[in-house]
């Protein structure tokens, strides 16, 4: 059976983000951002189903039952290498309580990300790499009741990202996505 897939605030959804995977306060550089338009479409996997459309420069993401997306995503290149960079979209949420979105605090999750053809791999950053290497210059923590947050600069979330790509413990199991043909979705 396949689940729709929709965006929380704290968890900011499955396709870069499910699980529980450390929030950051700052995202990539804008200088590391690339167009992915290569993204669009409706993706499946065994148990999740994620609509992706390009607009504005950025990816949006959301379920499949027509509702506009909630997830922004920014593609960052690595040198050939990929990151996810996703945020909750409160601007397009607006069947949202606008006051209740105004507490919304926008934080940031990271997964590697790989395009083959109409094949998406996506892997989280793990929680307890992040807890353990993000100190110095590669960024700080913030401890908020039981979760951490990433409170470092964009250069230190640069260099923390680009020391995730080294290191294969660094990130979850992949995930594999299928794109659907048109017509399909």
């Amino acid at each position: 059976m396949t689940r729709s897939l929709t965006a929380s605030l704290a968890v900011a959804a499955a396709f870069v983000l499910a699980g529980c995977s450390t929030p950051s306060l700052n995202g990539v550089p804008e200088s590391d951002r690339v167009d992915l338009d290569a993204l669009e479409g409706v993706w499946v996997s065994e148990d999740t189903t994620v609509r992706i459309e390009a607009g504005d420069d950025k990816l949006y993401m959301g379920d499949t039952n027509g509702s506009r997306v909630r997830v922004q995503i920014a593609i960052a290149d690595f040198d050939g290498r990929y990151v996810a960079d996703a945020t909750l979209d409160t601007d397009s949420a607006e069947h949202e309580d606008p006051i209740l979105l105004s507490f919304v605090v926008p934080v940031h999750k990271f997964a590697r990300i790989a395009l083959e053809g109409d094949t998406l791999t996506y892997a989280e950053l793990k929680d307890g790499w992040v807890t353990d290497h993000a100190t110095g210059s590669l960024g700080g923590l913030t401890k908020v009741g039981d979760q951490h947050v990433l409170t470092g600069s964009e250069a230190q979330v640069h260099a923390l990202l680009a020391k995730a790509l080294d290191d294969e413990d660094a990130w979850e199991d992949s995930k594999t996505f299928t794109r659907l043909k048109k017509g399909e979705d």
